[in-house]
């Protein structure tokens, strides 16, 4: 398959990678758009076209890794919005951890509080028997 050929085929199924090229080169296959020897729009707007979609790759592979964080990322708590430990996954799981340790002991707090009363005075009723 001859160059040219190869070249056409990328871009007419979008896979053309300039970053594969050097300046030169991008420079050259423009000169071949423009005099019509490969069809298809001006380098710029492949360039353009191709730093657009990995933009939204990149953002697509980071909400990948960190779907909250990435919901969150650039909020301000000052503004009413989130920021800080919130944002991160772990932050998210930490305050979830510490939420879910904590709800039952609050709820239960006149339980815990009247056992501990009672432990209490069964102590003080064992020293009182053994003094």
């Amino acid at each position: 398959m001859a160059i040219v050929d190869k070249l056409q085929e990328q871009i007419n199924n979008k896979s053309f990678n300039p970053r594969d090229y050097n300046d030169e080169q991008l420079t050259i296959i423009d000169d071949m758009l423009q005099q019509g020897v490969i069809k298809g729009p001006r380098m710029q707007e492949i360039v353009t076209e191709f730093e657009g979609t990995a933009g939204q790759l990149a953002k697509e592979a980071e909400f990948s890794k960190d779907p909250l964080g990435f919901a969150l990322k650039d909020k301000s708590i000052m503004s009413g919005e989130l920021e800080g430990l919130i944002p991160t996954r772990a932050g998210s799981e930490l305050i979830g951890d510490l939420t879910g340790s904590l709800i039952p002991y609050v709820r239960n707090h006149k339980h815990l509080c009247n056992h501990y009363q009672c432990l209490k005075v069964l102590n003080q009723n064992n020293l009182q028997k053994q003094h």
